[in-house]
């Protein structure tokens, strides 16, 4: 970006002069209307919601009907639905060495708690139930947009279309402009305050008893370990006890690592994500007739 770090009097200014400390929020968030932390932990929550939301609405036109959970029919390994948490890093670690258990179903595993109730419907009542549930067929068979839907699904799924939005409105966004927030990331990093709170974190995990300077090092470090044991794993094999316990080894490592991460980022994150806010909005102030233009 040729304005970057310009100042438009013909002085020179710093980022570090230029960054806001004054925003509580993200300015990207409020800009696209969205939250660009979205979880899908939180979809999950909102899926659970709508689906008791269809049991009522179908309650009130007669019908009986079962909330199906469809998250645990792929219920991934505690805690990781939020990688950010502390029980993620116990459990999984990072996620590399360790990867977090999701035990996919087959289709033909998946059982519709409301094939049931359809059993015992005449076609007429059969024909009601559906219609009362997902709104009529398109005479073409071709699925219609959520906008376009309708029937107690519809109704009560608006949360989670908006939410399914949301994240193909980040995908536009950091698609359009992600090597502009590539290189802010790295001019945020160079930032004196990022570095002094750093380097406090790096000071918290040498006292856990990890020597890092910065936090790319730990995959660095991580990444060595997994390299001396990969070319002894046989794909489709079960590895001999002791390269089991090599692997076991560097799962453990992983596992500690990440929890003195986890605690050590605790005392710098506020002042780190407000400095981060800053940045963002010193890239929308740049970016501002690029993102007007809507190119």
């Amino acid at each position: 970006m040729a304005s970057c770090g310009s100042d438009p009097s013909g002085s020179e200014a710093s980022d570090s002069d230029r960054v806001s400390l004054s925003y509580a929020e993200s300015p990207i968030n409020d800009l696209l209307g969205i939250d660009i932390a979205l979880r899908v932990g939180d979809l999950v929550e909102l899926e659970r919601s709508a689906e008791q939301g269809v049991v009522e609405c179908m309650k009130a036109v007669g019908f009986g009907y079962v909330a199906v959970d469809f998250a645990s029919q792929f219920e991934p390994e505690a805690g990781a639905e939020d990688p950010e948490s502390r029980e993620y890093a116990e459990l999984n670690g990072y996620g590399i060495s360790i990867r977090p258990v999701i035990d996919l179903p087959k289709p033909e595993d998946f059982v519709d708690p409301n094939d049931d109730i359809r059993s015992q419907l005449s076609e007429a009542e059969l024909e009601a139930y559906s219609l009362a549930l997902n709104g009529p067929t398109p005479p073409d068979g071709e699925p219609l947009a959520p906008e376009d839907r309708s029937g107690c699904v519809a109704e009560e799924y608006d949360a989670v279309y908006a939410a399914r939005a949301e994240y193909s409105a980040v995908e536009e966004f950091f698609g359009e402009f992600g090597a502009e927030l590539a290189e802010l990331e790295q001019r945020f990093q160079s930032d004196p305050r990022f570095i002094e709170l750093e380097a406090e974190w790096s000071s918290c995990m040498a006292e856990q008893g990890f020597t890092v300077a910065f936090r790319e090092e730990i995959f660095v470090q991580l990444n060595l370990r997994m390299s001396e044991v990969a070319p002894l794993l046989v794909g489709g094999e079960e590895p001999p006890p002791e390269v089991e316990q090599m692997m076991d080894d560097v799962r453990d490592w992983e596992r500690q690592v990440a929890v003195a991460d986890w605690d050590c980022t605790q005392d710098v994150q506020d002042e780190m994500q407000t400095l981060r806010y800053g940045y963002e909005a010193l890239f929308l102030e740049e970016q501002q007739g690029r993102i007007d233009s809507g190119s």
